[in-house]
């Protein structure tokens, strides 16, 4: 052994030595590596951990092998860390409003993760305008909010932009209904940047958003008036029942605690992640079927919702056949929120 190995290895017993009288516990001095785990279980972690399932829709999909460094929970980071490892790119425009992994290839971008929220730079693009000799900086932000927060509304709420020592303010954007989706493009439009500007310096903003945090399904498998059930304290009741040969109609009651549902504009509703069907198993082949209603009349108030609806016999549409079990299952928000979420970006090269 050397002079210099002797001196290590009796400084690490001096440090051990010590901790042993002080009480502490020995560590390890070794980097903790992650597991090597298959992409199939990533995808079933992510979505035990975060609540959020990421669907394979490749045309031809593989299960490598990775190693994630991401901390369990952190549904974009983990994303975005399963691409960097296996180059397969993940979509947040699905047709259902969820994530997938699609046929294309993983590129990192500029990306801020902010609660819920992934902000990422998709274009920059500087433009004049010849007949009015107005030059203009493009930013478009691709924002993405994991699908189990079902949003309603989103727009930015203010955002400030620094080229150099030239600071510009932008203008609030108007409230757009993002229902139904998880993700938005939002287009900042600035001023150009001076022509020796190389990148945008900051680019800082918040957005105002309306949404539910969480959405809860009731099911009636009695379809019968009175019928009632509670979650989280919202209560739901069927007020009504009427069935024919050629039309089914219930009447739903739902209150929900006081404070719950936010006051929107005249124009804004926090019903339009809510969804009713019926739904019943063939009991021959198996196959679960599902009717959507054909027509709906509401009435709202400050506490919650008296709702109609209407399913009746149409085109490629049929009512529940007799002699099979059918369930009423309705979704509706826990609550309605508002809230800000906050976004920065540093460096953004210019075209």
């Amino acid at each position: 052994m050397t002079h210099r190995s002797k001196l290590v290895a009796a400084l690490l017993l001096i440090a051990v030595s010590l901790a042993a009288l002080a009480g502490e516990p020995q560590r390890s001095v070794r980097a903790q590596v992650p597991a090597e785990i298959s992409l199939e279980q990533a995808l079933a972690d992510l979505k035990k951990q975060t609540g959020n399932t990421v669907e394979d829709r490749r045309s031809t999909p593989t299960n490598p092998r990775l190693k994630l460094a991401a901390k369990p929970g952190e549904f974009w980071k983990t994303l975005d860390a399963i691409g960097k490892e296996t180059g397969i790119g993940f979509s947040s425009y699905q047709p259902d409003g969820g994530v997938a992994l699609v046929d294309k290839p993983y590129r990192e971008l500029k990306t801020h993760y902010s609660g819920p929220f992934r902000f990422a730079v998709k274009r920059v693009a500087v433009t004049r305008d010849d007949e009015t000799q107005a030059h203009t900086c493009h930013v478009t932000l691709d924002t993405a909010w994991e699908p189990r927060f079902a949003m309603l509304y989103l727009n930015l709420n203010h955002a400030t932009v620094a080229f150099k020592k030239d600071t510009e303010k932008l203008d609030r954007q108007t409230a757009r209904s993002v229902a139904g989706v998880s993700a938005t493009e939002i287009d900042l439009r600035m001023k150009a940047p001076p022509r020796n500007a190389a990148a945008v310096d900051s680019l800082e903003g918040e957005l105002r958003v309306i949404g539910a945090p969480k959405m809860l399904e009731f099911k009636f498998a009695k379809l019968v008036s009175g019928q009632k059930d509670e979650q989280e304290g919202v209560k739901v009741r069927l007020t009504e029942v009427k069935q024919t040969a050629a039309l089914w109609a219930f009447e739903i009651l739902t209150e929900y605690p006081k404070g719950a549902l936010v006051e929107l504009e005249s124009y804004q509703s926090w019903m339009d992640n809510n969804r009713v069907w019926l739904a019943w198993t063939d009991p021959k082949s198996k196959r679960t079927y599902e009717v959507e209603p054909s027509g709906e009349a509401p009435q709202t108030s400050a506490v919650g919702t008296k709702i109609r609806y209407y399913f009746s016999v149409r085109e490629k549409m049929a009512l529940p056949p007799k002699g099979v079990e059918v369930v009423l299952r309705y979704r509706t928000p826990s609550r309605v929120e508002v809230f800000t979420v906050p976004f920065s970006f540093r460096d953004l090269p210019l075209p």
